[in-house]
């Protein structure tokens, strides 16, 4: 599934962005076009820990409250729906390949962000994730609400099809979210295509949150050949300043069996209330263990600059990965990104992205390019190009692939 761009190697992506006119709050919505929002690398090798790091830092320099308070009603826009085009690859099907589609109640509306360069429709409270703290799961403010906050959304493919078109969609999954009255997700239902022959772990959520809005607890539900079995249970500790201390898991394996902790992890914070260091510990053996460590650097303005992150593999601490981002004066989103992935502690390759601003401080192009450090080859380039609407939203995206002559088509 889809909400944003996917990478296609070897073709030209077209994405067009559906969008409805909507009454709804700027404050809530509108105005974080330009706040501190997550940064996340195209390819997956690369997508670290960005985007939660920076979307801890927009949490806990009230971002989020702000966005839920004061707000101006004003003429806009929310997307209703994002497909994905194949224009040039004649080794497979041209046209349509995936479509999805968002229903909305009351100002619930969605944002682009201009630092991912995407929207996110993704909600998962699973264990084995850092709360606020996952690239691969988008944008996300301290709840871990995503960037559309659909009621639904059905999402369609094409299969095995010689001709991608309309006429060859298959259904493919369909999502549901609840909230409450800050915009919270209560429930959130990932339900594919259930009967009694499929099962899927953590498809379904419940979540409390306390009188400050902040996320105290969540049951996790997974499909188990036709019928729903809790699975796992996280609880979320603050401290005096409503900064998130601990985030601890249990898991159960099977119906009626007891509840075994799992995992926890454990987060410190700068004078300025910016995460620092985020340590993972893991149960699974019988005994707390640490795992893995995340360390993270910020600027005088209190951006992220720069992250690594660790695994403990054999008693000895192994870097995984890096990232270095860089901002434009005058622009609150990263203009640069250069991430660093390591194989058993030695760097392998390393991605760089860099965006060109037009004159309405839009982002309008992203370059990307993909490099290999033992032969110092050029593993692959790209370009994404982004088209806007008077509203500032995105209307369409294309991909490019650099040629040997120095041109992208």
């Amino acid at each position: 599934m889809k909400s944003g761009f996917r990478k296609n190697t070897g073709m030209v992506s077209v994405v067009l962005v559906v969008l409805l006119f909507a009454i709804k709050a700027s404050a809530k919505y509108h105005s974080l076009h330009k706040a501190h929002c997550p940064f996340s690398a195209i390819v997956a090798s690369h997508r670290s820990h960005v985007a939660g790091m920076i979307a801890a830092q927009q949490a806990r320099h009230g971002i989020v409250n702000q966005r839920r308070s004061a707000r101006t009603t004003e003429i806009a826009e929310r997307l209703i729906g994002i497909s994905d085009y194949n224009i040039t690859d004649s080794t497979l099907p041209l046209g349509i390949n995936d479509s999805t589609w968002f229903k909305y109640s009351g100002a619930r509306s969605s944002i682009f962000n201009y630092d991912h360069m995407d929207f996110d429709d993704n909600y998962y409270m699973g264990t084995d994730y850092i709360m606020s703290y996952g690239a691969d799961n988008g944008t996300h403010d301290q709840n871990n609400n995503p960037s559309i906050l659909f009621d639904t959304a059905l999402y369609f493919e094409n299969y095995l099809s010689p001709v991608y078109s309309i006429d060859t969609f298959v259904f493919a999954d369909t999502r549901i979210a609840y909230y409450d009255s800050s915009y919270n997700i209560t429930e959130y239902a990932d339900l594919y295509l259930m009967d009694s022959t499929t099962a899927y772990d953590n498809n379904l959520f419940f979540t409390n949150y306390n009188t400050d809005e902040l996320v105290i607890n969540s049951l996790n539900m997974s499909w188990d050949y036709g019928v729903w079995d809790s699975s796992e249970y996280r609880y979320f500790s603050y401290n005096s300043l409503n900064q998130l201390i601990m985030d601890s898991a249990s898991i159960c394996n099977s119906p009626g069996s007891p509840w075994t902790p799992f995992e926890k992890w454990y987060y410190t914070y700068d004078d300025s209330g910016n995460m620092i260091t985020a340590a993972a510990y893991d149960d699974s053996l019988g005994t707390w263990s640490q795992t893995e460590q995340y360390f993270m650097h910020y600027n005088l303005a209190n951006r992220l600059t720069w992250d690594s992150a660790s695994q403990l593999l054999s008693g000895v601490w192994v870097s995984q990965s890096s990232d270095t981002l860089g901002y434009t004066p005058g622009y609150s989103y990263s203009t640069y990104q250069k991430s660093l992935a390591a194989a058993g502690g030695i760097p392998a390759s390393y991605l760089i992205l860099t965006k060109h601003i037009n004159g309405g401080g839009l982002p309008d192009t992203m370059y990307q390019s993909e490099f290999n450090i033992a032969d110092s080859t050029i593993i692959e380039e790209e370009k994404y190009s982004f088209n806007y609407d008077s509203y500032d939203e995105p209307i369409l995206a294309v991909q490019y692939n650099f040629n040997l002559d120095s041109t992208f088509t």
